[in-house]
């Protein structure tokens, strides 16, 4: 089978596109739960003087979710660019 360049270039977009969009969905749900951005409520967890583990775990998840949005768009900015490079097999 024969694929050219734009083929991997629009099946990557599509790609990335959509890991973007459900870590996005993941950030916001955690934004929506608790009212404030992932800054605000770092700061407002650290203060309280009563620790809330499901709130850690909520922050855990969250910050991952909000790294793996940064590097998605990323690669999804350098795709765009057409900053890729097939390899050969």
């Amino acid at each position: 089978m024969k694929v050219d360049k734009n083929q991997v270039w629009q099946l990557l977009m599509v790609e990335l596109m959509a890991e973007k969009n459900r870590l996005l969905q993941r950030v916001r749900f955690f934004e929506n739960k608790y009212g404030v951005g992932l800054a605000d409520f770092k700061l407002n967890l650290e203060g309280e003087k009563n620790e809330k583990f499901k709130n850690w775990d909520d922050i855990i998840d969250w910050e991952a979710a909000s790294g793996l949005l940064h590097i998605a768009q990323k690669k999804l900015d350098e795709v765009k660019n057409g900053d890729i490079e097939l390899a050969q097999s």
